[in-house]
């Protein structure tokens, strides 16, 4: 009987601590603490705040870009590569893991914000993800695409990153730059020699 008892009184204690705080009380013990909240892949495109991907109608180029097809790392539809045209187009091949990367993303975002040419990054061999975050990071609002597997760098015979291909309004190939990071001035030189664009 006194072991029924001491069962009992023990239920009645445990139930008297498992007041919910919805009721207004507490409950029992110190609550775990809310980490921050992870932003899924919406949250980090929303954060970014890249422009819209350029439409890309019409049959492909006869030496233009490969013909790729890539997904807008924002927001806009997919990109076809071969298909761009309409206006000089700077296309920047990047990743959110590459220094000289980074070191050149102003001079090419103070070159889309003049206007006088569009700049279309590619995010290559890298994760939406981790992209975004950089994309942020860099400071950068023009437009990429996605290219995790590197498909474009590959098809381009292009060794490695930063990688910048300059495109005449017609859509073809005008001119190509791999290496160290482009300074304004640099990249200015090379957007007059190659779209014949003051810049």
């Amino acid at each position: 009987m006194t072991r029924a008892v001491a069962v009992v009184a023990a239920v009645l204690v445990l139930a008297a601590g498992c007041v919910t705080a919805r009721e207004g009380v507490p409950t029992a013990g110190p609550a775990a603490p809310a980490g921050p909240a992870v932003p899924g892949t919406a949250g980090l495109r929303a954060a970014a705040g890249l422009a819209p991907c350029p439409p890309s109608p019409g049959p492909a180029v006869r030496g233009g870009l490969p013909d790729l097809t890539l997904d807008c790392l924002g927001t806009g539809p997919a990109v076809r590569l071969a298909a761009l045209r309409g206006a000089p187009t700077v296309v920047n091949l990047w990743a959110g893991w590459c220094g000289p990367c980074r070191a050149e993303a102003p001079a090419l975002q103070r070159l889309w914000t003049r206007g006088q040419v569009r700049v279309l990054g590619v995010l290559t061999k890298d994760t939406d993800d981790n992209g975004l975050a950089a994309a942020r990071g860099f400071a950068i609002r023009y437009p990429s695409v996605a290219d995790e597997d590197g498909r474009l760098l590959a098809r381009l015979g292009l060794p490695g990153l930063p990688a910048t291909v300059f495109l005449r309004a017609d859509g073809t190939v005008a001119g190509r730059h791999v290496g160290p990071a482009l300074s304004d001035a640099q990249l200015a030189a090379l957007v007059r020699r190659h779209l014949g664009v003051a810049a």
